[in-house]
């Protein structure tokens, strides 16, 4: 079983893998839309074409979602903990998109070996492989995979890899790799609106900042 059949998916997640394109033609659209087309089961009500400029705002996702939506901002000081008990309790709303800024250099190589991955999980050592492609992107954080001794994060790519199967790519991060990578940066929850205020109180309880 590869480590991916292993993973629990963040509510809302299964929906918006659905969304996304499978390949490097057709429309591409921004991190917003892909969130809102998937939460709300509908066309936005703005087109909103792709960007590059990895500044996803909340705004945005309100205004797109016809006010159906609400985006909560979670800042750091980001640890693996913290993010370990954000998307741990994150499992309880009814779904949830989160949209993160994320510096790439800080993550592991999207080539690392499941057996490295696998003894991350039993012994909490990080693998040893690192990205060597260093750049602000924006990207989902889909679910967990829990092991004896820590757990990796599922990150979805916001837009189509030319190189993956199905033209997208889901890597699996040591939670202290995704840490690292939020430093300077941050994340926002695509959320219903009734559970906005539900959405803010986990990103306090687990020591972050909205």
């Amino acid at each position: 079983m590869s480590l991916l059949e292993e993973a629990r998916w963040l509510p809302g997640i299964g929906a918006l893998r659905a969304e996304l394109p499978t390949g490097m033609g057709g429309p591409q659209y921004g991190p917003e839309t892909l969130a809102v087309r998937a939460l709300t089961g509908e066309a936005p009500r703005a087109a909103e074409p792709g960007s590059t400029v990895p500044q996803p705002r909340p705004r945005t996702i309100r205004h797109l979602s016809g006010d159906r939506l609400r985006a909560v901002p979670v800042r750091g000081p980001w640890t693996a903990e913290a993010v370990y008990e954000l998307l741990g309790t994150l499992m309880r709303l009814s779904a949830v998109v989160p949209i993160a800024t994320v510096d790439t250099g800080s993550f592991a190589a999207p080539d690392t070996p499941q057996r490295a991955l696998r003894d991350f999980l039993d012994t909490g050592l990080p693998p040893l492989w690192m990205s060597a492609h260093r750049a602000a992107e924006v990207v989902f954080v889909g679910g967990l995979v829990y092991g004896r001794r820590a757990a990796l994060a599922c990150v979805l790519d916001t837009a189509p890899v030319g190189d993956a199967a199905d033209g997208h790519r889901v890597h699996l991060q040591p939670l202290p790799h995704l840490a690292a990578a939020l430093h300077d940066a941050g994340m926002l929850l695509v959320v219903p609106a009734a559970e906005a205020a539900d959405a803010g109180r986990i990103v306090t309880q687990a020591g972050l900042r909205t």
